[in-house]
């Protein structure tokens, strides 16, 4: 990322809005161009034929990394749309505050830099709409910074706007990230999302900053949760975009080791595929990090009390679960969540929880922050059934009738953690199963309250242990707020069904 024979590295802001919003917006795209002595284009990843709903197959694969791309002199660095329009802040109408109107003369604006000091003769460039040329012409950049426009009547259509001209420099690198984000979105088939995620992004603004500035407003350190604000939140009164993230300089230094791979072909190397930027500016979206919804006991603040004859049931015949490390410190991980993807640990595509999230607010401007954390995140796991009726079965999925059910909350652990979880011995809600295995749990069985405790609180109650008693015999199980969110994207607002099996002892 540094720029070799262009002074320091500095800092870069970066600025990201929706582009195309379930027929809502016109994006802007950087795909190759013209150099010196001919034509280098920025590939897109590598895709599989695979559906990422049916195996979580990866969408992002390794591909020809950014260090081996022919070096240009002319490069494309962002597309803004003019007039910019600030977000409406807790805007009651998102999806048209902070839009243009029908039929509004907007201006595509995109900035070139030549990193050369001489003007470069004749060099050709072409607009494309949707595949289509739209225009084209010849100029003469001197160097530094200029810029085309194309003039454009909005309309509420998804397109796609393209212009070509260079590559090899920040700019590419994160207008790779862009096109790799949004191959995320598009491939991210589910049963709640069979079109994939509806929302485009586009790079819209870099600013290139002096070392040690962000955050340029010092608020940022005292908002949006823990994660450092040089990069979490790195303009806070920016509210011209809905996305942003900083690239604070010190990522440069190799005792980081975050940029010095610059071989490699694997998608893990930030250098080529970031995924880490994709996941953190994800939280802006108001997605959550999916691997909350796991349960450890012995780690750092989180423990499971409850007992079976006076003995515990972590690390027993019951919930045996596997030695791990978390939160730096070693135990034993009792429920793996079956959401893996971007929002998990996986960044090479878009898990099924987050798809639904984000297509949740599809087509919207941000409304509480374009930030990493906005205070609206994971507002969507209040979509819940208003009734929710769990059947428990054994293995071979035979209905257990008139089973004991038993559910326990997480609640404040003595010692906090990130994402901890404490359950005590005491069930916060007994029911009894029907002749057919249906128990109904109500709304919220996550908590005594109604409240969600998720981000930045030190614990987290968004995954319930279930014990079922039936015939003398014991089973656990877990359920997550995930799987009552599905449910309610489905349709399902009045009653929400779920299977669990537990395995009798």
């Amino acid at each position: 990322m540094h720029r070799s024979g262009q002074g320091g590295a500095g800092l870069l802001l970066i600025g990201g809005v929706l582009a195309a919003c379930g027929g809502s917006s016109a994006g802007g795209t950087s795909t190759g161009g013209t150099s010196t002595g001919g034509t280098s284009t920025v590939p897109a990843p590598s895709t599989s034929s695979a559906s990422p709903a049916a195996s979580g197959t990866p969408v992002i694969t390794d591909g020809v990394p950014i260090a081996q791309r022919d070096p240009a002199l002319l490069t494309i660095g962002y597309i803004e749309r003019l007039p910019r329009i600030d977000y409406v802040w807790k805007s009651a109408s998102p999806t048209i505050e902070g839009w243009p109107a029908e039929g509004q003369a907007v201006t595509w604006r995109a900035h070139l830099i030549n990193w050369s000091s001489s003007r470069l003769p004749d060099v050709d460039y072409s607009w494309r709409l949707d595949g289509v040329p739209a225009a084209n012409g010849s100029f003469s950049p001197a160097g530094g910074e200029t810029t085309l426009d194309l003039p454009w009547t909005w309309a509420r259509a998804r397109h796609e706007l393209e212009l070509r001209v260079g590559n090899s420099s920040f700019e590419d690198w994160m207008n790779f990230q862009v096109e790799s984000y949004n191959l995320l979105l598009a491939r991210a088939l589910y049963p709640e999302t069979p079109n994939g995620v509806l929302d485009r992004i586009r790079l819209d603004h870099v600013r290139v900053v002096a070392d040690g500035a962000l955050p340029l407003d010092p608020q940022g350190a005292n908002v949006g949760g823990s994660f450092t604000p040089a990069q979490a939140r790195p303009n806070l009164p920016d509210r011209s975009v809905d996305l942003q993230w900083g690239f604070p300089s010190d990522l440069l230094d190799p005792r980081y080791a975050v940029y010095i791979d610059r071989s490699s072909l694997k998608t893990s190397n930030q250098f080529y595929y970031s995924g880490f930027v994709q996941h953190e500016i994800g939280h802006a979206r108001s997605m959550i990090d999916e691997y909350g919804f796991e349960v450890f006991h012995g780690t750092n603040g989180s423990r499971v009390d409850i007992t079976e004859n006076g003995q515990p049931i972590a690390g027993s015949r019951y919930l045996p679960g596997a030695p791990t490390i978390n939160n730096g410190k070693a135990g034993l991980l009792l429920h793996e969540t079956p959401s893996k993807g971007l929002m998990n640990a996986q960044w090479t595509f878009l898990d099924r929880h987050s798809a639904g999230a984000w297509n949740r607010i599809a087509g919207r401007r941000a409304t509480a922050g374009n930030y990493n954390e906005p205070e609206n995140i994971g507002d969507f796991l209040y979509d819940l059934p208003r009734e929710n009726e769990v059947t428990v079965e054994d293995v071979s999925g035979r209905p257990l009738g008139g089973a004991k059910v038993s559910v326990y909350q997480s609640t404040e652990p003595a010692e906090r953690g990130v994402y901890a979880k404490y359950y005590d011995d005491q069930p916060d809600i007994q029911v009894r199963a029907d002749g057919e295995g249906r128990a109904r749990l109500g709304t919220n069985p996550f908590s005594a309250t109604g409240r969600f405790v998720h981000s930045d609180v030190g614990y987290s109650n968004i995954t319930v242990i279930v014990r079922v008693e039936h015939e003398g015999k014991v089973g656990y199980g877990f359920l997550e707020a995930a799987d009552f969110n599905y449910e309610y994207w489905k349709g399902h607002t009045d009653l929400g069904r779920y299977e669990l099996r537990v395995p009798l002892i």
